[in-house]
């Protein structure tokens, strides 16, 4: 995902996409993932990247 991607997305659209990425990476139940923790990450990162287009390796 781009850094204006992931800009553009509202707390809604944001929980939506993390929720399906937590789903994908999970195993009876059991996710390394904490949902609340990278929708937290995901939104101070909204607020602190630059304004030009960055790729998601940039950002990495």
């Amino acid at each position: 995902m781009s850094s204006s991607a992931l800009k553009s997305l509202d707390r809604s659209e944001l929980k939506d996409r993390v929720t399906k990425f937590a789903s994908a990476f999970s195993s009876g139940g059991s996710s390394d993932v904490d949902l609340n923790d990278l929708i937290s990450e995901l939104i101070g990162m909204q607020s602190t990247l630059p304004d030009r287009t960055m790729s998601a390796m940039e950002i990495f």
